[in-house]
C-alpha cells in the first residue's frame, strides 16, 4: 500500500493592533476575506488576531508572529514607537507596519528607522494596501524557505 505525503501545512500569523473599534473589524474583514483564497492556493491557514488594547496585543504576540500592523497612535498615551520597541524584544523577525492616519513627517521617517516596512496613511485604500503588502512579505518569506 501507497502512502500520499499530504504538503505540510504553512502558518503565517498577523496580528493587528487598532484601537479604534470600526477601523479594526474593517482590516480585519478585509484580511480574513483577501487571505482565505490565498491560503488554500498555496495550502497555507492565515491566522489573522486583532486586539484593541495595546496590553492584550502584547500578551498574545507569539515569537513567530509574521507581520504586526499597528495604529501609530493608540489609548492611554500608547504609540506605535513604544509598541515596536516591545515586538521586537518578543519576536525579532516580526514584520511591523503602521497604518495610520498621522501626518506628522518625523514621526512617520521615525517609525522606519526603529524597523516598520511600511507606513500606509489611512484612507479608503489602505485596507487592500495593506493586503497586498503583506501578501509581499508572505511572498518574500515562501522565497526564503525555498
Amino acid at each position: 500500500m501507497k502512502t500520499i505525503m499530504k504538503p505540510s501545512i504553512e502558518k503565517f500569523k498577523i496580528a493587528i493592533l487598532e484601537d479604534n473599534l470600526f477601523y479594526n473589524r474593517l482590516l480585519k474583514k478585509q484580511l480574513d476575506d483577501y487571505f482565505e483564497n490565498l491560503g488554500v492556493l498555496n495550502n497555507t491557514v492565515f491566522s489573522i488576531k486583532s486586539y484593541t488594547n495595546t496590553n492584550d496585543f502584547l500578551e498574545n504576540l507569539s515569537e513567530n508572529t509574521d507581520v504586526a500592523l499597528l495604529d501609530f497612535y493608540l489609548q492611554d498615551g500608547e504609540t506605535a514607537l513604544k509598541v515596536m520597541e516591545k515586538i521586537k524584544q518578543k519576536s525579532d523577525s516580526c514584520k511591523v507596519v503602521i497604518i495610520s492616519g498621522i501626518k506628522n513627517v518625523h514621526s512617520y521617517y521615525k517609525t522606519f528607522w526603529m524597523g516598520a516596512v511600511d507606513f500606509i496613511t489611512k484612507d479608503r485604500t489602505a485596507p487592500l494596501r495593506t493586503c497586498r503588502l503583506i501578501e509581499a512579505i508572505y511572498s518574500e518569506k515562501l522565497g526564503a524557505l525555498s
